[in-house]
Order: C-alpha cells, then structure tokens, then sequence
C-alpha cells in the first residue's frame, strides 16, 4: 500500500497532465489560426506565425508548470521531454490518419522541412522546454 503523495516528488502523472495543457494550447493555437490569422495572411505565412506562437506558448506554459512537475534532475527534465514528442507525435499521426482520414504520406508530409514545413520546430520546443525550464529555475534558486 502506497502512502500519501509527497510533496515535491516527480510523478509521471503530472507530465501527461501537463502534456495535455499542452495539446489544449495546441488546439487552441489552431483554431485562432484559422479563425483570425488566415484571414489577415496568407495561408503560408498564417502557418508560421500559428507555429512560433505555439512554441512560445508551449515555453511559456513549461515555464509557469515546471514547479508544479517537481522535475529533480537533468535526465528527468530530458527524459520528459522526449516522452511529451512521442505523445504528441502518436497523437498527431493516429488522430490525422485515423480520424481526419489523411493518407499516411499526408500525415507525414508536415515533418518534411524540404517543402517549408516547420512542425518539427515544436518538437523541438517541446522536446527542450522541460530541460530550459530545469536549468533556469536551478540558477535561479
């Protein structure tokens, strides 16, 4: 039997509770893209301002959460990190295919930095933004 929760210590929970503000950003930053930035760009340029503002949100939140996810070490922050890629790339790849009906090379296609796509840009974001907000709030403490 496990006692209570100690305070200040890392639980998987709380990453994916966390992952999912990020996906509520995400869908959020969407649909301002469609409703607000389209309308005043052009599809191209609406694309790239949705994905900057998404990777500042996505900072942002981290930054603001990182307490609350009690990540104790580098390789935690780290490791996080690239779980939060691999959910969001399940996410985004099942949801496209299997809900929105693309083809497989349609899903793909985002992830192809040759044709301008910047996507994988918020991977990174995501991807780094637990470890930034580790380091930061270390050297602020």
């Amino acid at each position: 039997m496990s006692g209570p929760a100690q305070p200040g210590r890392y639980r998987a929970w709380r990453a994916i509770a966390v992952w999912c503000v990020l996906l509520l950003l995400a869908v959020v930053n969407g649909a301002a893209r469609e409703a607000w930035l389209v309308r005043h760009f052009d599809a191209e340029t609406a694309h790239v301002l949705s994905t900057l503002m998404l990777c500042l949100w996505i900072v942002a939140a981290v930054w603001w959460l990182a307490p609350w996810l009690c990540l104790r070490s580098e390789r935690q922050a780290l490791r996080t990190g690239l779980a939060w890629v691999a959910l969001t790339m399940a996410f985004e790849s099942l949801v496209g295919h299997y809900l929105l009906g693309r083809p497989w090379s349609a899903v793909w296609e985002d992830y192809d930095l040759k044709d301008g796509h910047i996507w994988p840009l918020v991977l990174i974001v995501t991807a780094a933004s637990p470890w930034l907000a580790w380091r930061a709030r270390r050297r602020s403490s």
